[in-house]
């Protein structure tokens, strides 16, 4: 089987893109957003990890795109849609590349099934308002359950004459070493960027460690990694981020890749009495 690395070498430019997935030992669900672009002001941007408060206590976090340069990013035309919060853990995990992340987050709140939730949170946004097109992706696992299943969902325009939307979900149960990766684009670096087609696709998922997944699906994005039919593609990487969840240890952990940034960075929370600590052990 592929792996993820094999997938995204294949490609010139894949957009933004998630996988979610299982480790080899079934001990921790695995979930991945990455963040390609082709224009300097678009890649004027990072990943980053903050808590979700309520009431003084942190009770899950979000990764969230910001700004590396804000005045850069502020030249983008399409600077409303690249702002938001990329993952949202709390009574699940949801994954997305827009404004429609927190609104899945919400309904899984309210459905717990994350077919619902998707579809629901999916229901209000069609496609993103650029000159692309751009598919709206979503994942979405539901931790309250003993639940082996997650969904994927896709926004994308019908086609280039009508602007109706599409929408698809897809249900799947974890396998472990196995993850699920829908990216917004085929992989074509053209202008603009076809949309991804057909089902999701499943790979293996690279790495032995959370550290290593985050450090080789950002490399694996480089241009001299690209394969024969992503040939000439730029450097077009701008972040990478890939959560692990231990539902045993109740422990969640997070490494972030950013563009021009040396190492990944990474941060564990422990779970006590339905609050998230930082656990400098990791």
């Amino acid at each position: 089987m592929q792996s993820l690395c094999d997938v995204l070498e294949s490609m010139e430019y894949p957009g933004r893109f998630l996988m979610i997935g299982q480790t080899k030992d079934q001990n921790e669900i695995v979930a991945i957003y990455g963040i390609t672009s082709r224009s300097k002001e678009n890649q004027a941007r990072k990943l980053v990890v903050n808590k979700i408060i309520d009431c003084g206590q942190n009770i899950g976090l979000e990764v969230n795109v910001q700004a590396s340069n804000q005045e850069l990013m502020e030249q983008s035309a399409d600077r409303d849609n690249l702002v938001y919060s990329a993952m949202i853990f709390n009574k699940g995990i949801v994954v997305g590349n827009g404004v429609q992340t927190s609104t899945v987050a919400e309904h899984l709140d309210d459905f717990k099934r994350p077919t619902d939730s998707i579809m629901r949170g999916h229901s209000s946004h069609i496609y993103e308002p650029d000159s692309a097109s751009t598919p709206r992706i979503s994942a979405a696992i539901d931790l309250c359950r003993s639940n082996k299943k997650f969904s994927i969902g896709i926004i994308k325009k019908c086609n280039v004459e009508q602007k109706e939307a599409f929408k698809s979900i897809f249900e799947y149960q974890f396998v472990p070493e196995q993850g699920v990766f829908i990216s917004t684009y085929s992989g074509k670096n053209d202008s603009p960027p076809p949309s991804f087609v057909g089902d999701p696709i499943i790979a293996k998922i690279p790495g032995d460690n959370l550290v290593q997944t985050a450090y080789r699906i950002y490399n694996s994005l480089a241009p001299e990694r690209a394969r024969e039919a992503a040939k000439g593609r730029g450097d077009f990487r701008v972040s990478v981020a890939c959560l692990y969840y231990n539902p045993f240890k109740l422990k969640v952990s997070i490494s972030i890749v950013n563009r021009k940034e040396t190492n990944p960075s990474s941060i564990t929370f422990s779970k006590r009495d339905n609050v998230w600590y930082e656990d400098p052990k990791g």
